[in-house]
């Protein structure tokens, strides 16, 4: 089977992370000299829809605790996303035993203007699979959110999943969601 390539893209070799729609591996360009970027390509060429719809999101949202995507081509055999690399990983992996309280609600401060943000764009943008492994910290220990594959992005009137469809990691969905009360949950996301 010959290397996938992604355009000016060069994977160093590192696999960072994998979801159920793709893989995401660390990779570098000429372009950008001594620096690192996440791609994320599509596992499953079927969920086209929900990668395109997460690159329009990114590409909507201008924040700086939303991800940045560099560069895509939704053309490539397969297709791909180009972000920044948070070199700290992500909140599931971080230790902050050693940090105080104020910290942490600062962190958490950020996170929630980050997910206000998104939600204030028109039209809104609902993540809906915020948890620990979606959100990044940077050098400065900023959280930065990403993964919007499963956002709900009414931009077309498209949708992707099904009105009653419970959307996230079970973990970390909301207790309406979970018990099936789903008309709680679009009745307050309408507010």
């Amino acid at each position: 089977m010959a290397k996938a390539k992604y355009g000016k893209w060069k994977p160093t070799g590192d696999t960072i992370g994998e979801g159920g729609q793709g893989q995401i591996l660390l990779v570098e360009s000429e372009d950008f000299q001594d620096k690192k970027f996440a791609l994320k390509f599509l596992i499953n060429i079927n969920r086209i829809d929900r990668i395109e719809k997460e690159i329009n999101a990114c590409l909507e949202l201008n924040h700086k605790n939303i991800v940045n995507v560099v560069d895509y081509d939704l053309n490539n055999t397969r297709p791909y996303l180009v972000m920044n690399y948070y070199g700290n990983g992500s909140l599931d992996k971080f230790d902050f035993d050693n940090y105080d309280l104020m910290v942490k609600l600062e962190l958490f401060k950020e996170i929630c203007e980050g997910i206000a943000y998104a939600h204030l764009n028109e039209p809104p943008i609902i993540h809906r699979d915020i948890k620990p492994e979606n959100i990044f910290l940077d050098d400065e220990l900023h959280p930065i959110i990403g993964d919007f594959g499963l956002c709900f992005y009414d931009d077309d009137g498209d949708r992707f999943t099904l009105t009653e469809e419970a959307v996230g990691s079970r973990n970390y969905m909301s207790p309406e969601l979970e018990d099936g009360i789903i008309d709680n949950v679009i009745n307050l996301a309408i507010i």
